[in-house]
């Protein structure tokens, strides 16, 4: 049975998919110019709204204030945590995914473990294989995306929410995902995505291991760390390199519905004038289907 909510019918009636970057690149400013002064209202007011959830079908009050802030605007991807213990992004990912469940029992590598979204794709009715990165090898439930243990074609769905930029080799990560997919599986996941065709390497592994910046560390929250050194910020191209690796289609997917508690970022700085500087974001995901044709 494919899970119903109020929240994922917004969902599926919000949502705009994106396939080239033009069109996406028109969109976001349009959205900047129309949606900037009443988003960095929102901020500056502060308090509680009222936005659906996955959790259940009657609205939630839920905070706007976040610890995450751009200058002295708050950070809307980490804002308005709902009753489940989902920020905006999280909430965006799960309804993503449960837009593409077509009957319970399918099966899903999830990269985080025992965190309120891992809880939430379980209540889903997927069968979750949950893991996260940490430096304990001898972790039961630890994986590198790099270099999965998972064989070949085991899962209906490949997730991930804000990790992809901070693992060294990105395309590896990917073509990992790949594999591990069943024809016809999904990679659905979020990622920092700016407004540019191009995107930034900030730092990469050299041969020996060594870590090589080439921009200012950029250091992300995380639940399991003091914080995490991001590799990338990406662009357009992160599309372009799901496709090569054989995921087709592959698209961004955005969703912006006061009703959600999805805005941008609330950044007031527009990303495509200086892609070193913390920039404006739509709320979005990252969708690729594994051919069904071997690649």
């Amino acid at each position: 049975m494919k899970p119903k909510s109020k929240a994922l019918d917004l969902y599926r009636s919000n949502r705009r998919q994106f396939d080239a970057f033009q069109p996406l690149l028109a969109f976001h400013e349009k959205h900047f110019a129309e949606h900037r002064e009443a988003e960095a209202a929102l901020s500056r007011k502060g308090g509680e709204v009222s936005i659906y959830h996955s959790g259940s079908n009657s609205p939630a009050q839920v905070k706007v204030a976040t610890s995450a802030k751009f200058l002295d605007m708050f950070n809307f991807r980490e804002s308005f945590v709902d009753p489940t213990g989902l920020n905006a992004r999280q909430r965006q990912l799960l309804l993503a995914v449960q837009s593409r469940i077509s009957a319970r029992g399918e099966t899903a590598a999830l990269f985080e473990y025992n965190t309120p979204l891992h809880n939430e794709f379980r209540n889903s009715g997927l069968k979750v294989t949950a893991s996260h990165y940490v430096d304990r090898e001898d972790d039961p439930h630890r994986e590198d995306m790099q270099k999965l243990s998972y064989a070949d074609a085991a899962f209906d769905f490949a997730i991930h929410c804000d990790v992809l930029e901070h693992v060294p080799d990105q395309k590896a990560a990917l073509a990992e995902c790949y594999r591990i997919l069943k024809p016809g599986g999904k990679l659905v996941f979020t990622a920092p995505v700016f407004p540019m065709e191009h995107s930034v390497l900030r730092a990469e592994l050299g041969d020996d291991g060594t870590l090589i910046r080439h921009h200012p560390d950029e250091i992300h929250g995380d639940n399991l760390t003091d914080g995490v050194l991001t590799f990338h910020n990406f662009g357009w191209d992160l599309v372009e390199t799901l496709r090569i690796i054989g995921f087709e289609p592959a698209k961004l997917e955005v969703c912006v519905s006061d009703d959600l508690g999805l805005y941008s970022t609330n950044c007031p700085l527009w990303t495509s004038l200086d892609p070193l500087e913390p920039g404006n974001m739509l709320p979005l995901v990252v969708v690729g289907e594994k051919c069904s044709a071997k690649h």
